[in-house]
């Protein structure tokens, strides 16, 4: 059964250089199930943006391919922000951008997490205290329906800022 497709990417900067000790990609995608979905070799600089046969791999992702490259600088020597933009163009299409020894970059913000250093988004005060206001302090106590349409919010928040207080939900 098949892990998924997998499109590889082998790129070496000059026409001097061999693409050969890239093609390992292939046996080593197939040997862990994946489908081979497309190879696109190519012989250019990294820190060229238009890149043909990168420009066709992205033209033919498709939602959930995993793209494959031997390093990153295979995929890109573009300065950070033009790689990250060549990154989302592969995101954006569904897809993911795998390179063996590295973690995928969808995985980042998890470890990030995992160490305390991603928080996620910070909590609106403001809002939370609008809720308390209109579901506990109001005489009567609003319901959490009538609390949540009144402050233009989910059911769901205004639950979970019930349960973060620890405020009785009536």
């Amino acid at each position: 059964m098949s892990k998924g497709n997998v499109r590889i990417y082998i790129r070496v900067s000059t026409e001097e250089q061999t693409i050969e000790r890239q093609e390992h990609l292939i046996d080593d995608a197939k040997s862990q199930g994946f489908y081979i979905a497309g190879i696109y070799r190519e012989k250019a600089s990294g820190a060229v943006e238009d890149r043909p046969e990168l420009q066709k791999l992205i033209s033919e992702l498709q939602p959930g391919d995993f793209v494959v490259a031997e390093k990153m600088d295979r995929i890109s020597r573009l300065p950070i922000q033009d790689a990250e933009r060549l990154i989302d163009q592969i995101r954006a299409k569904g897809a993911r951008l795998l390179v063996p020894g590295i973690i995928d970059f969808s995985d980042i913000i998890e470890i990030a997490k995992q160490k305390g250093k991603y928080t996620g988004r910070k909590a609106n005060k403001e809002l939370h205290r609008k809720i308390i206001e209109c579901h506990i302090l109001n005489n009567p106590p609003l319901s959490i329906s009538k609390t949540a349409k009144l402050l233009n919010t989910t059911v769901s928040m205004v639950t979970r800022v019930c349960g973060l207080y620890k405020i009785v939900i009536t």
